[in-house]
């Protein structure tokens, strides 16, 4: 923000030294007076030249790119497509990598949240933010931490997320959940969230996906890190990020997500859209 500042007042401190010294425009040719013309086809030379800078919007989501667009070299929009892009959440000069998805239906725009691909590393100190400078589909990764403010000034009621396991668009689905829900909770009590599109035959219970939003177990003596589980404390499926705990039993795997469907998948994806626009 303060570069386009700068530039702003260094084009207008341009400006008024042209105004203030008509020399500037001037140059001596044979002892003639030749003025510069600004526009070739016009004789007359302005005065002043007056150029202004308008400072972009800072997009905070991957719904905002899709919203916005982006530019190619020639200033034309395009469409963007999946992969990693700059979004700058806090509104201030530091700007976050993030991973999105652009092409998937239902529609697009959604943000990744978390990557849960093994339970080693994983805490309830790194559920937030781990590894995020290198967004990722294929290994463990988290900016859940920023969701809360991502989804912050949207003019819609309601926000987006979407769960899948194993390969994209597989046993999971999208929900809707009211806007004032947090993505940080740490109980099992936000349970006011609609499934509108499901992926694969599975159906909720306590070995299943759990009907309520992901929060996180602070209980430190538990493996469930991150789940949709009512207790994780006697059935711990419906769980995104687990960790190992240091005990050999749980090396090596994921968490258990669907009895008999998928139990541990090698990989489960945690993804954020907020409709319409944020301010």
């Amino acid at each position: 923000m303060k570069f386009y500042h700068s530039v702003f007042l260094l084009l207008l401190v341009s400006a008024l030294l042209l105004e203030s010294d008509s020399r500037l425009h001037r140059r001596t040719v044979e002892g003639k007076v030749i003025v510069a013309s600004y526009i070739q086809s016009k004789p007359d030379a302005p005065n002043v030249i007056r150029t202004w800078v308008r400072e972009p919007k800072l997009v905070k989501s991957c719904n905002d790119i899709k919203l916005y667009g982006q530019m190619n070299t020639k200033g034309e929009a395009t469409i963007a497509k999946d992969g990693f892009f700059m979004i700058n959440v806090y509104g201030n000069v530091t700007y976050t990598p993030v991973y999105c998805d652009m092409e998937s239906d239902p529609k697009a725009g959604w943000t990744l949240l978390v990557t849960s691909r093994s339970m080693a590393g994983w805490n309830k100190d790194n559920i937030l933010s781990h590894n995020e400078g290198t967004p990722t589909l294929n290994a463990d990764y988290s900016i859940l931490g920023k969701a809360d403010q991502i989804k912050m000034g949207t003019s819609a009621n309601v926000v987006q997320y979407r769960l899948e396991a194993g390969s994209p668009g597989h046993w999971g689905g999208v929900w809707e959940a009211p806007v004032d829900y947090s993505f940080t909770h740490n109980m099992n009590d936000q349970t006011n969230v609609t499934l509108v599109a499901k992926f694969g035959d599975w159906d909720y219970g306590p070995r299943s996906i759990g009907q309520r939003m992901p929060w996180i177990v602070e209980d430190p003596t538990l493996p469930a890190v991150l789940t949709t589980a009512e207790r994780p404390d006697q059935d711990w499926y419906g769980t995104i990020v687990g960790s190992d705990l240091g005990l050999p039993a749980f090396q090596g795997t994921n968490a258990p997500w669907i009895q008999n469907l998928t139990e541990a998948p090698g990989a489960i994806w945690y993804w954020m859209r907020e409709l319409g626009e944020c301010t």
